[in-house]
């Protein structure tokens, strides 16, 4: 991660809450969830959608859904993009949405927080307690009024609000970021102690002989 997240331009009162989708289209990323919790928002809100296309199926059935969203919404599909850009892309964003069925650690949240951006997800990710952190949320899918809800507050957050839990957000970005090189980093060490004990000890059998 950089060390500072890229700039973000605040959101005026009254204007468009702005929501990110970043990952393959593809059923277990539940884009179609997220654009369900849209139907029933009555708030003026931009919902981007960013990546590849992988089930050309359902990227079709999200679409046709994406076309029957209140006046209020507007989704606006980017496609594919590449990996130079994405903290910008994330950094133009209010809130980074992702109702995942499932991820082993989601790289794509680090990448969300680390620009600052909070994050509204599923409780199927390794990323859980952010609300008791104050950098976004993370939900059960089966309670979509919660995620209805959670949209509701980001929309009606002050201006100074926001800047603290992006602050926030960023600061735990690099905060894992260094507990992960440290922990990786003792790691490291810990093998090259048990790889020098291995040798040492073939070495002092070899000199027995």
């Amino acid at each position: 991660l950089p060390d500072m997240p890229p700039p973000h331009e605040p959101r005026a009162p009254e204007e468009p809450l702005r929501v990110l989708f970043l990952s393959r289209i593809s059923p277990m990323k539940n884009l179609d969830y997220a654009l369900r919790v849209l139907m029933d928002f009555d708030l003026p809100l931009t919902f981007t959608i960013v990546g590849p296309q992988e089930d050309a199926v359902y990227s079709k059935f999200c679409r046709e859904l994406s076309n029957t969203l209140p006046d209020n919404i507007q989704v606006r599909w980017i496609g594919p993009t590449t990996p130079d850009v994405i903290p910008q892309i994330m950094a133009s964003n209010d809130l980074f949405f992702l109702p995942t069925l499932g991820e082993n650690f989601g790289h794509v949240i680090a990448e969300a927080l680390g620009a600052g951006t909070p994050v509204l997800l599923s409780d199927r990710t390794p990323w859980r307690g952010l609300a008791e952190l104050g950098i976004g949320h993370d939900l059960p899918l089966n309670q979509p009024h919660r995620f209805h809800d959670a949209l509701c507050r980001a929309w009606h957050q002050s201006a100074s609000e926001a800047a603290r839990v992006r602050a926030r957000a960023a600061s735990n970005a690099r905060d894992r970021q260094r507990s992960s090189a440290d922990v990786e980093a003792n790691r490291a060490l810990f093998r090259a102690v048990l790889e020098t004990a291995s040798s040492e000890g073939k070495q002092f059998k070899g000199a027995r002989k």
